[in-house]
């Protein structure tokens, strides 16, 4: 396939999928505690873990205060478990963009 039909594919798969949303990433602040569910049992997470929003939840107000997170490690690996619940007061600074 020469570059220009290469170009044009990659062209009309950006024009189809549409931009690319920036995600912020955030740190927790220290003393943040992390839940199965808004106020339910807290649950242990890898020391470092990054917060990532989930689309279609409001982080202003959260669910009564909670807000429900991605956690990733701080090199962007997975850790387990995938998401928790965070008091969304617990939020700290935004550490860039995904």
């Amino acid at each position: 396939m020469t570059f220009l039909k290469r170009l044009g594919l990659s062209a009309a798969v950006i024009l189809i999928a549409g931009p690319v949303k920036a995600v912020p990433v955030f740190e927790p602040k220290g003393g943040a505690t992390f839940h199965k569910s808004p106020g339910g049992t807290q649950i242990a997470v890898p020391y470092g873990v990054l917060l990532v929003p989930i689309e279609g939840i409001n982080y202003n107000n959260g669910v009564n205060g909670w807000c429900k997170w991605k956690l990733f490690g701080s090199r962007g690996d997975s850790v387990k478990p995938p998401t928790a619940w965070v008091k969304c007061s617990s939020t700290g600074k935004s550490v860039g963009q995904i």
